[in-house]
């Protein structure tokens, strides 16, 4: 065997396994030939080679055409391999795009399939869908119509589908949607406690907004007083201000009624316990609104008042307001809201202006009246009638002790004045609350003093005119001012303000008119027997 490898190494033969076992049998059989064997077969072999070669061009000439078509055949099917070649190169190229197209297609034939199952569920749940969809559009309406039970009931549903379906788009925009009405709501609620309401009325809305948990208890409570505040407000300035007493009248009343109807429903809708110390600063909160509204009123009543006194108003309407003041304290002090003695000062202020406005607006009249008067020429009862006995005195107060004297109306002046005292002594005894006795009784010292000098300016402008009959006269209108008029004063004081009064029994002095200050300017015209410290 390495023999023939070696040879086959010398001759350069390669060939597969197969035709390399040929080769060495075929030298192992050359080996076993001799040299004349050899010859013959060399001699053989060539004689078979160009008997090949013969049979070779017998067969290429026969088969020449066959030959040209194979050879163009394999050229064609050459350059279809490369074309194909290349396609097949190209194709790999694209096969990964492919691949990813193959993908898309997959991924977009899910989403369809996906969607078609989708739309297919949907067209099942349309109307359960369209009712979720027309949330928004109900939650409006139910608060248009005052529907607030079914707006909240409606708000509670989106709040539970917002945490079902929190990654839903749709179901975000209906909750924000909700949540503009619920605003909405909120804010019409709260107008609605602007307005006036029963108790079951005031009731329901405070308990819808207890149920929007939108305020904490305090601030529930200040949006109450705010609110309530703000309609007993308008209804206030709604009040006409023309006539302040009217303008007065009426807001007594407005403000008794609603005020205690806000009172009312306070109380009912918040458990406050002002007897306790407990919640203090909540209850605070009320007790300074209600003390605002309460001091709010006496500022009114105060400028009412006020006002009032300078036009037509009377001790009677000033009385009658007193009596509705009263009414309204007492009827607060059940809720322990007495405000009574807050108003005392203000009455009495008012009562003293207008006594004082009274008083000087009679006292100017004498004085205007006297400027006119005269006593020339003028018939005049005889003196006499002036100096009634003791008993005549006593006689003629038991059948009229509340009436002037008749000698007053021989003297116009004296006679209107004294008239226009009584008028106040009248109007007086109807509201004569104590407060006003002193400076009443200032007043009309005051006044007295004003009309005994204006009787002595009267003298000393017509003395020199006077005869003996005017000088006569003119000593009986001193006699009727000082020792009838002034001491009739006096009585109508202690009528109104009895002496044995509890509160006066000590204080005796500032019920008395100063006689003897008020006749000074006239006392030395009075004639000596009516002169006299005691009066």
């Amino acid at each position: 065997m390495e023999s023939e490898d070696k040879i086959l190494k010398l001759i350069n033969f390669d060939a597969n396994a197969s035709d390399k076992n040929e080769a060495i049998n075929y030298l192992q059989k050359l080996r076993g030939y001799k040299v004349e064997n050899l010859k013959k077969d060399t001699i053989t072999l060539n004689d078979d080679l160009s008997n090949q070669d013969l049979k070779m061009q017998e067969i290429s000439f026969q088969n020449y055409q066959s030959f040209i078509q194979t050879a163009e055949s394999s050229r064609t099917v050459l350059k279809k391999w490369n074309e194909t070649t290349k396609h097949v190169e190209n194709l790999i190229d694209k096969v990964p795009a492919f691949n990813e197209n193959c993908d898309d297609f997959v991924k977009t034939s899910f989403e369809l399939n996906t969607m078609s199952r989708l739309n297919n569920l949907t067209m099942k749940k349309h109307v359960e869908l369209l009712e979720i969809l027309d949330l928004p559009t109900l939650m409006q309406t139910s608060i248009r119509d005052q529907k607030y039970a079914d707006a909240l009931e409606l708000a509670t549903y989106v709040e539970k589908l917002s945490s079902k379906f929190d990654n839903v788009p749709i179901i975000n925009d209906i909750v924000k949607t909700i949540e503009s009405s619920w605003n909405v709501m909120l804010t019409q609620l709260l107008s609605e406690l602007k307005c006036d309401l029963t108790l079951p009325k005031c009731l329901q809305i405070v308990g819808y907004l207890r149920r929007m948990q939108a305020f904490s208890t305090s601030e529930l409570k200040l949006k109450f007083l705010q609110t309530r505040d703000s309609w007993f407000k308008e209804i206030l300035a709604s009040i006409p201000k023309t006539d302040p007493f009217q303008h007065l009248i009426k807001t007594i009343e407005v403000t008794r009624v609603n005020l205690f109807n806000i009172i009312t429903q306070y109380k009912a809708l918040f458990d406050d316990d002002f007897t306790k110390d407990t919640n203090t600063k909540i209850n605070l909160m009320f007790c300074s609104w209600l003390h605002e509204k309460i001091d709010d009123f006496l500022k009114t009543l105060d400028t009412d008042l006020s006002n009032s006194c300078n036009g037509s108003i009377t001790l009677m309407d000033i009385g009658s307001v007193l009596g509705q003041c009263m009414y309204f304290g007492v009827s607060f002090s059940r809720i322990g809201v007495d405000f009574r003695a807050q108003t005392v000062p203000i009455f009495t202020k008012t009562i003293i202006k207008y006594l004082s406005t009274a008083v000087k607006k009679a006292t100017r009249q004498f004085e205007s009246d006297m400027e006119k008067f005269t006593l020339i020429n003028k018939d005049i009862v005889p003196f006499k009638r002036h100096l009634k006995n003791e008993e005549e005195s006593e006689k003629t107060e038991k059948e009229d002790a509340n009436a002037p004297s008749d000698n007053l109306l021989d003297f116009e002046p004296l006679a209107i004045y004294c008239n226009a005292i009584i008028n106040i002594f009248n109007e007086l005894r109807v509201c004569a609350p104590l407060a006003v006795l002193q400076p009443f009784v200032q007043s009309l010292e005051s006044s007295l003093e004003t009309v005994s000098k204006a009787i002595l300016t009267f003298y000393r402008s017509e003395q020199q005119a006077f005869g003996i009959k005017e000088k006569e006269n003119f000593l009986k209108m001193c006699s009727s001012f000082s020792f009838e008029l002034v001491p009739y004063i006096q009585k109508c004081i202690n009528v109104i303000f009895p002496a044995n009064h509890k509160v006066l029994m000590n204080l005796e002095s500032i019920s008395t008119l100063k006689t003897e200050k008020i006749l000074d300017p006239i006392e030395h015209l009075l004639p000596d027997q009516f002169k006299t410290t005691k009066i």
